[in-house]
């Protein structure tokens, strides 16, 4: 798992053990299914005719939902099971301070993982770390490999499909302003490095997103009523006045 995962988020390029794509005998019978790792990799026939041929099993290393292409285009599989939103609040920066975006979901429902690439806009901030939230996440979540060129990468699972509501932080990104601007437009979940997709508890791909919650309150005014107030001394006499206060609440 830790090899995959670092193949997913553009740390490595390659498995340290084994190739990408392994390559059987078709319908090879394993002596002990519980321990297959003693299998053929090689068949030999005579070819005596130009119809003759010999099929082969090839097995895509890391492959757990048969989401790989083994054609050429490299295409993988359509995305039907619907969207996965990630939110994360507007914020303006202000250069030379940290910002701490804290992730949330508005449709976090039996999500078994999920992977993408986050792009962002490394002349106006530089990544600085990450904080768990409800998911437990860490160093190995994340690739680091590409942030100077604003290419976060991240990638998560669980052993079962979880559900977080709207207001949980999943977890927090960091990040420093290096000028003042707004994160709205600076910010988003690409393809670009590692592959933008959820699953769900039954490891079916769902499409990502992530949306930008704006902060500002609409506010409506409230007048109360009157209350009583003593004024300075006015003629040699005081007197009460009354004054009136508006307030403003949120919608």
């Amino acid at each position: 798992m830790s090899e995959i995962r670092k193949l997913i988020l553009g740390v490595t390029t390659q498995f340290s053990k084994s190739p990408s794509w392994l390559v059987i005998p078709d319908g090879i019978k394993f002596e002990d299914p519980r321990n297959p790792w003693q299998y053929v990799t090689e068949k030999t026939m005579s070819l005596t005719k130009s119809t003759d041929y010999m099929n082969f099993l090839a097995i895509k290393m890391g492959d757990v939902n048969n989401s790989a292409a083994a054609n050429a285009n490299g295409k993988v599989q359509s995305r039907t099971a619907g969207e996965l939103s990630f939110v994360i609040d507007e914020a303006n920066l202000t250069a030379g301070e940290n910002y701490k975006l804290q992730v949330r979901s508005s449709d976090f429902k039996n999500i078994s993982g999920y992977q993408f690439t986050l792009n962002f806009d490394a002349k106006l901030m530089t990544y600085e770390g990450f904080e768990s939230g409800v998911l437990n996440v860490n160093d190995a979540n994340f690739g680091t490999t590409f942030t100077e060129k604003g290419l976060l990468t991240t990638s998560w699972n669980a052993d079962k499909a979880i559900s977080f509501g709207k207001e949980e932080v999943l977890f927090t990104l960091v990040f420093k302003a290096l000028k003042n601007g707004s994160i709205n437009g600076a910010i988003d979940i690409t393809s670009d490095v590692t592959l933008a997709e959820a699953y769900n508890e039954k490891l079916e791909a769902k499409e990502m997103k992530l949306e930008l919650r704006s902060k500002m309150v609409k506010m409506q005014p409230v007048y109360l009523s009157c209350i009583k107030m003593r004024q300075t001394r006015l003629t040699n006499l005081q007197k009460l006045t009354s004054a009136c206060q508006m307030l403003l609440k949120p919608l």
